[in-house]
C-alpha cells in the first residue's frame, strides 16, 4: 500500500438517517452526529427517561463532534487519545447530573468511527460504549461486526471469544425455536447494559482497522436498527447499487418495518444509522 501524509485525507461519502420511535413520535433519544475536520463520525442512544437521555446523548454528540482531535504518530499513541476523549465526555454527563439531580439517571450509549493516517498508512479508530455497533461490509465479503456489545453477558462472563459467538449468533436469530437454554435469556435481556456513558466506565473499547479498501462501506446503527434487522438482512441492503444517503434511508425503513411485525426481534425504538463509503486514499 502506498504511504500517505498525515495531512492527507481519505475521501467519504456519508450517509446519515435517524427517525423517531413510534411510542414517541415528537421526540428522539438519538443523536447523529460528524467531525467533518477530524473524519469522524458517530451515534450516541441516550437512556435514563426523556429528559435525561435527550441531555446525556446530546452532551456527547456535542463533544466529539467539536473536538476528535486524535494526536500521535504512533497506532498506540492515537488510541490512547481516543480513550482520552471519550472518557473526557463521559465526564462531562458526570458533572452535569451532579449540577442537576434530576438527571442523575441520565446516560448514553456511543459508538464512532474515525480515520486517520498512522505510520503511513490509512487507517480506522472503531469503538463502542454500551451496544451501539460498528460494521464493515467489505466490498468482496458479507457485512461484519467490528464492535461487541457491552452487554451483561460481556460484563460477568469477561470471555471475549465467547462474547463474540453469542452477539453473531443473536444478531441472525428469526424465530423462538433457535434459542436454546441460556441463549434465549440473553436474547430477552440484550438490552441490559454492562456499560454505559454516564457511569463510571470499565473500560473504552477501540479497535484498529486497516485492512479496508477503497468502495469499502461501514455502518453505524443504534440498538433501534440492529435489534429490529438481522446481520444478513443489513448485508442484503448493502448490497444495493444505491449511495450511502439512499442505503441509510432504506435501512431505517426496513426496521421500521421490522418493528410493527410479528417478528420475535420486532422492537419500537429510536433508529439511527450512519453509512459512510470509502473512496480515494490521500
Amino acid at each position: 500500500m502506498e504511504q500517505i501524509s498525515s495531512s492527507e485525507k481519505i475521501d467519504l461519502v456519508i450517509g446519515k438517517a435517524t427517525v423517531p420511535s413510534e411510542k414517541h413520535p415528537e421526540y428522539n433519544e438519538d443523536r447523529v452526529w460528524e467531525n467533518p475536520a477530524a473524519q469522524a463520525v458517530g451515534i450516541c442512544d441516550g437512556m435514563g427517561g426523556r429528559a435525561g437521555a435527550e441531555r446525556a446523548a446530546s452532551i456527547v454528540a456535542d463533544a466529539l463532534a467539536s473536538n476528535f482531535d486524535v494526536r500521535g504518530e504512533s497506532i498506540e499513541e492515537k488510541d490512547q487519545a481516543i480513550e482520552k476523549i471519550v472518557r473526557d465526555a463521559n465526564e462531562l454527563i458526570l458533572a452535569e447530573a451532579q449540577k442537576n439531580p434530576e438527571l442523575c439517571k441520565m446516560a448514553t450509549t456511543l459508538a464512532f468511527l474515525v480515520f486517520d493516517v498512522a505510520e503511513g498508512k490509512p487507517i480506522a479508530f472503531v469503538g463502542n460504549v454500551g451496544d451501539s455497533r460498528v460494521y464493515l461490509k467489505k466490498s468482496s465479503a458479507p457485512i461484519q461486526a467490528v464492535t461487541l456489545d457491552h452487554s451483561n453477558d460481556w460484563l460477568f462472563n469477561r470471555d471475549t471469544k465467547k462474547a463474540w459467538e453469542l452477539q453473531k449468533k443473536l444478531s441472525e436469530v428469526t424465530k423462538a425455536s433457535q434459542l436454546r437454554g441460556d441463549d434465549r435469556y440473553s436474547f430477552e435481556e440484550r438490552n441490559i447494559l454492562g456499560q454505559v456513558m454516564g457511569r463510571s466506565l470499565k473500560e473504552v473499547s477501540v479497535y484498529v482497522i486497516s485492512d479496508f479498501s477503497e468502495g469499502d462501506t461501514f455502518v453505524l446503527s443504534s440498538d433501534g436498527i440492529h435489534d429490529n434487522l438481522t446481520d444478513n438482512e443489513l448485508n442484503n441492503i448493502l448490497s444495493n447499487d444505491e449511495q450511502p444517503q439512499r442505503l441509510a434511508e432504506l435501512i431505517t425503513e426496513a426496521a421500521t418495518k421490522k418493528s410493527k411485525s410479528r417478528s420475535i426481534r420486532a422492537k419500537k425504538d429510536d433508529m439511527s444509522v450512519i453509512v459512510v463509503r470509502v473512496g480515494r486514499f490521500g
